[in-house]
């Protein structure tokens, strides 16, 4: 049997304060498989803690590892999933580090100019996800590196075709998306 418990613009807070974890905990069993996949919106408010973002060094791994404590309490298995990439495309024709779930250089020129703009780490929700679940020796599906190899590969003029909901979109998948 398999549940989507999944919501369209839920990050790993609001997920939990609205009740949403605490149902699936309910109907949890020793050996179900639980895969969470959250950034798309955790990266809302610039990358900061936020009423509506958090922040990947800080609250976002914090929910993250309630959700692998709880489940594994439960003598379940969690399994983290990055997000897939967005279809932001640069001059050079490939995925963006903000495409990529790494805000780190959109904070530089956009929000904080002292901020470095090398750094690959305080703002990057996929390293942030894949270092927690290392630590915790938990899996970890890197759904960004398989994404971008695809969307780089296909160029944005059919990663848009085939692969997202409606054009100009660049975050949702359509059906074409989910299959591949």
């Amino acid at each position: 049997l398999i549940e989507d418990h999944a919501e369209n613009g839920r990050r790993t807070k609001s997920f939990i304060e609205e009740g949403r974890f605490a149902r699936i905990l309910e109907k949890m069993s020793s050996g179900d498989f639980v895969i969470c996949q959250f950034g798309h919106n955790d990266e809302k408010h610039n990358g900061e803690d936020g009423k509506i973002g958090t922040a990947p060094t800080d609250s976002f791994r914090i929910y993250l590892r309630k959700y692998v404590e709880e489940v594994r309490q439960l003598r379940a298995i969690p399994v983290l999933f990055t997000p897939v990439v967005r279809c932001m495309i640069g001059k050079d024709g490939k995925v963006t580090r903000r495409g990529m779930h790494d805000l780190g250089e959109y904070v530089h020129e956009r929000v904080n100019p002292a901020f470095d703009k090398n750094d690959a780490v305080t703002y990057n929700y996929g390293y942030n996800m894949l270092a927690l679940a290392k630590e915790m020796k938990c899996s970890c599906i890197d759904m960004i590196t398989l994404t971008v190899s695809l969307v780089n590969k296909l160029g944005k003029e059919q990663a848009v075709r085939l692969i997202y909901n409606l054009p100009g979109d660049g975050t949702h998948f359509g059906t074409g998306g989910a299959l591949l």
